[in-house]
């Protein structure tokens, strides 16, 4: 016995129907469900160019100072990365002008953004302290004389 082409057509309409609607469920359990990371958006730059430092080194750690990944900065000195909801510290480090540590929250579906300025680092503190050959001054002399 053969199927009418109406009885066919019918069935085939029906299945197009379910899969149809299984799709559009499928899509909004999708739409309505909360993102599970957010992201870190990064920029670096140098204190006194403000040119972007793609050769930066970006570390990504844990409030342990576990790494979680290290990154290097795009040609416009930013970095986008996706992490998990969560407190992090984001070190960037770059061999002429030094290192910065920052403190990141992150929040699902939301981008914590950060910005590192780095700047040539003064070696005033590891320098030894000079010392005067010279006597005392004029001023110190004179307080000296009345006995202060």
């Amino acid at each position: 016995m053969q199927l009418p082409y109406s009885r066919l057509q019918a069935v085939v309409g029906l299945l197009a129907g379910i899969a149809s609607l299984a799709g559009a469920v499928w899509s909004g359990v999708g739409y309505f469900t909360a993102p599970k990371v957010g992201e870190l958006a990064a920029v670096v730059h140098e204190t006194r160019t403000d040119r972007p430092l793609r050769d930066a080194t970006v570390e990504v750690l844990t409030p342990g100072d576990a790494l979680v990944t290290t990154l290097a900065p795009a040609a416009d000195g930013w970095i986008h990365y996706p992490l998990r909801e969560g407190s992090y510290r984001v070190r960037v480090t770059h061999a002429q002008l030094g290192t910065e540590t920052r403190a990141v929250e992150v929040h699902r579906g939301e981008t914590a953004e950060v910005r590192f300025e780095l700047g040539p680092t003064v070696a005033m503190a590891s320098a030894p302290a000079r010392r005067s050959r010279r006597g005392p001054g004029p001023v110190s002399r004179f307080l000296g004389r009345l006995g202060l």
